[in-house]
């Protein structure tokens, strides 16, 4: 495939909900950095259309009203065309939905509950790729530390940290909401703690050591 042209990172989105398509389309146009290559409302004519006119990342629903789903799309593009990035979407937060589309060649999985601004960062990251020394959230770059946390609770109490309800927590990570409650049930007993409030603190602490 060719690079992006004039600099801008050229999108096709796959989404059978056209509020849902249109509105995401025009939420990315707005970034100086993005454009949107062409829209479609089901996986049909995919592969004819990416052959016809490429594009740089593909934003791609689970779940197609009509044809081919968005797991086997994602499968079938992700063998002809091995370089292209390709993001899952769903308004699910399944963990095993993610898990799927991760199997079927996905480069990411996106809740459609992410904020607009996490979409961009996401297809962002996808294009630039890791970059040493950046802060996520979803990362090692988390500034919790505690070794009696695990990867995963480290990533839950950051966003504890600034404010974030399970629901927020659960969209950004794209996991459900009874695993982020386990989550943070977890966490403050390892914190020895009995509320939110306390964990921020006891983070504000670790900090200030």
């Amino acid at each position: 495939m060719e690079g992006p042209r004039r600099g801008r990172v050229r999108i096709g989105i796959v989404d059978d909900h056209p509020v849902f398509r249109l509105g995401l389309a025009s939420a990315l146009e707005r970034q100086h950095d993005l454009e949107i290559t062409w829209e479609l409302s089901s996986a049909v004519n995919l592969e004819a259309l990416l052959q016809k006119t490429p594009v740089d990342v593909l934003l791609i629903d689970v779940y197609l009203g009509t044809g081919k789903d968005g797991i086997a799309a994602t499968r079938d593009v992700r063998a002809k065309w091995p370089e292209l990035k390709i993001a899952a979407m769903s308004a699910s937060m399944d963990t095993q939905l993610s898990i799927t589309s991760k199997r079927a060649g996905a480069s990411v999985f996106l809740p459609k509950a992410l904020p607009v601004s996490d979409m961009v960062g996401a297809i962002r990251r996808l294009v630039e790729g890791p970059r040493k020394g950046r802060s996520d959230l979803r990362g090692s770059g988390s500034r919790v530390k505690d070794p009696r946390l695990s990867p995963r609770q480290r990533q839950v109490l950051e966003h504890i940290r600034v404010g974030r309800t399970n629901k927020e927590i659960a969209a950004r990570l794209g996991v459900s909401v009874a695993t982020v409650n386990k989550h943070v049930h977890e966490v403050l007993s390892v914190l020895g703690v009995r509320n939110r409030t306390q964990a921020a603190a006891a983070l504000a602490s670790e900090e200030d050591d």
